[in-house]
């Protein structure tokens, strides 16, 4: 893994630690959605990318957990771009 991605995991583990003020070790799906509903409506796509990804690798490689949110949040980010750019499609092209 390049020094670069491991900088934007770090951060995104970061971003989500500081949202709910503790480790996102046990993270619900729930809350999941709530973090990235608010993400998707404050940063660009590819943060929000960025953020799922190193989520997904600290689940997986750290922790040595399925990452069964994977389907949850997939389609949640999904269902949101979705909408976004049939509201704005200039701006979800754009991201």
């Amino acid at each position: 893994m390049s020094p670069k991605t491991i900088s934007c995991y770090s951060l995104a583990l970061r971003r989500v630690a500081d949202y709910f003020d503790r480790c996102p070790d046990d993270l619900t799906q729930d809350e999941l959605k709530i973090y990235f509903s608010d993400l998707v409506d404050s940063h660009s796509w590819s943060t929000v990318k960025i953020d799922r990804n190193g989520l997904q690798f600290f689940f997986k490689h750290v922790l040595k957990q399925d990452w069964n949110r994977e389907d949850c949040v997939s389609l949640f980010l999904l269902n949101s771009f979705q909408v976004k750019a049939e509201l704005c499609p200039q701006s979800a092209q754009l991201r």
